[in-house]
């Protein structure tokens, strides 16, 4: 389980392919991950890839939906549950930072 931390890593494609090698047949894998909506403040570093600098210098990153589900079908997933949920607010901003959640199972 992994819940809000992908927007921290580049690449996140080795945590597919880690968590493909380590779970057990038909293993759960649960993450959310920041939703490529807004990327606006963001510079396209692959194809589905965003990243930005937040105001605090850290660096920060989106995926688009197509790349995550990509990424599981590489890796012999199949999405059980997926759901997007509003995050955060950033009332200093006025922004709204979306996440989706995916539990998928290894096949």
């Amino acid at each position: 389980i992994s819940n809000g931390t992908f927007h921290l890593i580049k690449p996140v494609k080795q945590l597919f392919s880690e968590a493909k090698r380590i779970l057990n047949s038909h293993g759960l894998f649960a993450f959310t991950f920041e939703n490529s909506n807004d990327t606006s403040d963001s510079r396209e570093i692959e194809s589905g890839v965003w990243e930005m600098k937040t105001q605090s210098g850290v660096l920060s990153y989106k995926h688009s939906e197509q790349y995550i589900l990509g990424l599981l079908h590489q890796n012999n997933f199949e999405v059980k549950k997926q759901k997007q949920f509003l995050a955060f607010t950033n009332t200093e901003l006025q922004k709204e930072y979306y996440f989706t959640l995916i539990v998928a199972k290894l096949k």
